[in-house]
């Protein structure tokens, strides 16, 4: 299995648009937040997602775009297949 982070910046983007798109992509199975090796979630920054599983980054892109094209904004998408993640001062869920 593959860990990715997806980065979505959406143009004109207001709380309604990032609410709508959050809950979209939700719906999708990409989440907020990651986890780390002893478990503890921590949050994403705003527009970022986290998905695992096995698909190319590819297939994973036009399942991004299926999703993030439900809002009816033009976006922008970069997704980044992970060997591993190292962040500091995320907040926790």
């Amino acid at each position: 299995m593959s860990n990715f982070t997806i980065r979505i910046s959406v143009q004109g983007e207001d709380d309604d648009s990032k609410r709508e798109l959050y809950e979209v992509m939700e719906s999708y199975g990409f989440k907020r937040t990651i986890a780390s090796d002893s478990g503890k979630i921590y949050k994403l920054p705003d527009g970022e997602f986290s998905f695992t599983g096995t698909i190319d980054r590819r297939t994973l892109l036009e399942t991004v775009k299926a999703s993030a094209g439900q809002i009816g904004k033009r976006y922008s998408v970069l997704i980044t297949e992970s060997k591993g993640r190292t962040w500091y001062n995320l907040p926790s869920d």
